[in-house]
């Protein structure tokens, strides 16, 4: 896999990064707004939670391919 996607590693770890950032952002909005949530919360959690989920599994999967 390293030969023909050299990049691949660094789409994992944006992923990651992505989904960071959008889970990470609910949380803080939900601490700043004492603790009320709405839906749109729930929709980012989901989101980052996907997206860190999907990059875990990709880099797994991008290490095990050596």
């Amino acid at each position: 896999m390293h030969k023909q996607a050299p990049g691949i590693k660094v789409l994992w770890v944006f992923t990651l990064i992505v989904g960071l950032l959008l889970a990470g952002f609910a949380v803080v909005n939900i601490i700043v707004e004492e603790g009320h949530i709405t839906s749109q919360h729930w929709l980012l959690i989901g989101l980052g939670s996907v997206k860190i989920i999907g990059a875990i599994i990709g880099l797994w999967m991008f290490h095990r391919s050596d």
